[in-house]
């Protein structure tokens, strides 16, 4: 009898635990004796690439764990007394185990021990080898990280009493970190940890292939490329404050139906194992205002005249493809819910959580931002036939700041499990290894991902005890707690997007300490043991990030100088092979200023200061160089004259580069300032061009500290310019900074330095 966790209309989870009551009077097989065994495994006959790899995987784990090596044999004649059955075989069948492919699909399983047998089969694709990995698992095996694992040692391996059988309320399981990629160790992670998502698409059959599909999101672009219709045929993009524009396309143009309905027809012949194709807007808020397409949005929304346009456009491709499922985001301008219309029958909406606060649970509905998600996932719960949601599990600005979102990976996926979410992916550090607590998020996420229902805190808490050992784990676990505290307490958002900056509030010079306190005794717990020295000082990177970005806040110690944690950054971040600060940023240029830092300042600790800030009361000012704002890395170079050697070059008349300036870090509210900074800027002919538009945004108020500096000013040399008075408020402001838009050949920011008067 199948004890069942939850029930879902369209998938369901059966018991993750065993039904003890039913095995309470039978024994458990001992499956190893002292290191050795007399089992074999039998193997279902016509087993699947995965079926067959499932079997190497248990022998090999045995082995492993015990030393023993079982015989393995294909089903056939008489079944061995004392035998490991795996897959869906006349050898299960005949031991009273049969696969219902429906409840179980392709990932479900069941795990049986029957007398001295023991059976685990379940849908070919996958279901029998996630059985296996989960017989492992409760055998104390662990697969922490890719290429990362714990498995314990002894020589006597008992198992049972089991009678058990689970399938995933998630259809569909994915996540984007840099180390989930399609290498050989990242295939093997997702496969142990039951991850079958298909965003990195080689994922080899042995493991059970993917979950195929085109893309979640954006699909205009390619579906319609500007480049092909846009000159001829303008009128089928979107109209955008009076001229056509290739941002989005125009719902109400008929031959953009055809096109769309056309390219989707060919990508589905060319790509028959999609399960599922997607239909949606493009990665902006530039949608059409044409009248046509300015009614459908009066009448139904952003959304829904995203799903009229859907409409039409599945109805020509089920001319040929009756059983395709399409899925239409819901994403910024469409992420509210219809009025008037629904989503068709045969379809899937992925909600887009971008604009969420990730540091306290969506459930809780707390600030507006997640009242307003909550609002819409609810409602769209009661309209679509099924949702997928595109989740953000990474601060993109800072991959490697301080982030304490790992308590609410799991309550989560439990929110959107139970809101008819099916299908998830988790848009991590997805362009670098080892952003914040990154092999943490990812084995949370994976865990959860396949039980909704599974203890957060203790995953956590699991977690850093395996990983890095109990000695150092515990201290970690000190860490993310007391973090995770600095937001709770006061309930303070943390955000995914440009929100969250070096100068959030919670990471306080005091709690900085503390965590550096921490990791290095964690270290010196470990200090014998490389593996686990290497993963520690790992996740020390993101303190140290802190530390050397913010030093004049910190506090160091002649056994902890400011040189030593420089080059400790660089030499743990390079050998963590993090080779992103940020979305779309660099890392390598950051480690190279840090070793330069380190050795300037053990020459000459005050030869990094221009001379006009060596004059200043240390109390007075606040310094920064360059590669301490917080972005863009990429944009850091050495030059001869800086202070420190190092400059960001300004590439843009846009805001090249902003710098957030918070409480109490960078200045005190009620205090008044100037603000400086020191350039070098070289022009093609000296004139009345802006060379240098410089300032501080201050948010809801006037822009009251702001310069243009012109051509004439400027004269292809280190300069310092006065940009004036700031009065900060509690909210802070922006340093901004951008070049002219003619004649500049080139800008090249040193420092900054905000004067108390």
């Amino acid at each position: 009898m199948l004890k069942t966790a939850f029930l879902a209309p369209c998938y369901i989870v059966l018991s993750i635990m065993s039904a003890r009551a039913r095995a309470a009077e039978a024994k458990p097989i001992a499956l190893v004796m002292d290191g050795a065994s007399d089992y074999t495994v039998v193997l279902c006959r016509d087993a699947s690439a995965s079926e067959k790899w499932a079997a190497a995987e248990f022998v090999a784990h045995v082995k492993q764990m015990t030393g023993a090596t079982l015989k393995v044999r294909p089903e056939g004649g008489a079944l061995p007394a004392k035998s490991v059955v795996i897959g869906d075989g006349a050898a299960a069948r005949s031991l009273g185990v049969k696969i219902d492919p429906k409840q179980l699909g392709d990932d479900g399983f069941m795990i049986k021990t029957v007398g001295e047998r023991l059976v685990i089969a379940g849908g070919r694709r996958r279901g029998t080898m996630y059985g296996v990995y989960t017989v492992l698992e409760s055998l104390g095996c662990r697969w922490w990280y890719p290429g990362e694992s714990s498995i314990p040692k002894t020589k006597t391996l008992r198992i049972g009493p089991l009678d058990d059988a689970q399938a995933p309320v998630m259809e569909y399981r994915d996540m984007l970190y840099g180390e989930n990629n399609s290498s050989e160790p990242a295939m093997l992670w997702r496969a142990r940890n039951k991850l079958n998502g298909g965003f990195y698409k080689r994922m080899d059959a042995k493991y059970g292939g993917t979950w195929t599909f085109d893309t979640l999101v954006h699909s205009y672009g390619r579906l319609m490329p500007a480049g092909k219709y846009f000159k001829a045929h303008p009128e089928y993009f979107a109209l955008v404050r009076g001229k056509r524009s290739t941002h989005q396309p125009c719902f109400s143009h008929p031959e953009t139906v055809k096109i769309m309905a056309d390219s989707i027809k060919r990508e589905l012949k060319a790509h028959p194992q999609w399960k599922h194709i997607t239909l949606g807007q493009n990665d902006n808020n530039n949608y059409c205002r044409c009248e046509k397409c300015a009614a459908l949005m009066t009448k139904h929304g952003g959304s829904g005249a995203q799903l009229d346009f859907a409409r039409r456009v599945a109805k020509i491709v089920r001319a040929d493809y009756a059983d395709i499922v399409i899925n239409v985001p819901a994403y910024r301008w469409t992420r509210q819910p219809p009025k008037g219309i629904a989503p068709e029958k045969k379809s899937v909406t992925t909600l887009c959580s971008i604009e969420c606060n990730f540091g306290q649970p969506l459930a809780d509905g707390y600030p507006k931002e997640n009242a307003a998600f909550k609002a819409d996932i609810q409602a769209w719960s009661g309209v679509s036939p099924k949702l997928y949601i595109w989740d953000y599990t990474t601060n993109f600005t800072h991959y490697i700041l301080p982030y304490p979102n790992y308590y609410v990976l799991q309550p989560n996926v439990k929110f959107f499990a139970d809101h008819k979410v099916r299908g998830y992916m988790a848009q991590g550090s997805h362009t670098t290894r080892h952003g914040q607590f990154a092999p943490l998020c990812m084995w949370v996420l994976a865990r959860a991902l396949w039980n909704p229902d599974a203890d957060g805190r203790k995953l956590v808490e699991e977690f850093c005890l395996g990983y890095y050992g109990p000695k150092a784990g515990k201290l970690v676990l000190e860490y993310a707690n007391l973090l995770d505290q600095a937001i709770q307490k006061p309930r303070m958002p943390i955000w995914c997007t440009r929100r969250t900056y070096l100068s959030a509030p919670y990471l306080t010079p005091e709690l900085m300490a503390k965590a550096d306190q921490l990791f290095r005794r964690a270290e010196q717990a470990v200090d014998g043991d490389p593996v686990l020295l290497t993963r520690v000082q790992t996740d020390h990177v993101p303190v140290l990030y802190v530390l050397i970005k913010r030093p004049a806040d910190m506090t160091f110690t002649a056994d902890r100088p400011l040189t030593k944690v420089l080059r400790e950054f660089a030499a743990f971040g390079r050998a963590a092979r993090i080779n992103r600060a940020a979305e779309g940023d660099h890392a390598a240029e950051l480690f190279d200023w840090a070793e330069d830092y380190a050795t300037q300042i053990e020459a000459d600790p005050t030869s990094t200061l221009p001379t006009e800030v060596r004059k200043l009361p240390p109390k007075k000012v606040r310094f920064l160089q360059a590669a301490q704002l917080d972005r863009q890395v990429k944009f850091l170079q050495k030059a001869p004259g800086a202070s420190d050697g190092w400059v960001q070059r300004v590439i843009s008349p846009g805001w090249s580069i902003v710098h957030k300036l918070g409480r109490p870090w960078d200045f005190k509210v009620g205090s008044k300032y100037r603000l400086f900074i020191r350039v070098k800027a070289a022009m093609a002919k000296p004139n009345d061009d802006t060379a240098i538009t410089v300032g501080i945004h201050n948010p809801g108020r006037r822009r009251t500290c702001s310069r243009s500096i012109k051509a004439n000013e400027v004269n292809g040399q280190w300069q310092v310019f006065d940009i004036g008075p700031w009065q900060p408020d509690e909210n802070g402001g922006a340093f901004y900074i951008a070049r002219g838009r003619t004649n500049v050949k080139q800008v090249l920011l040193d420092c900054l330095w905000l004067a108390e008067q």
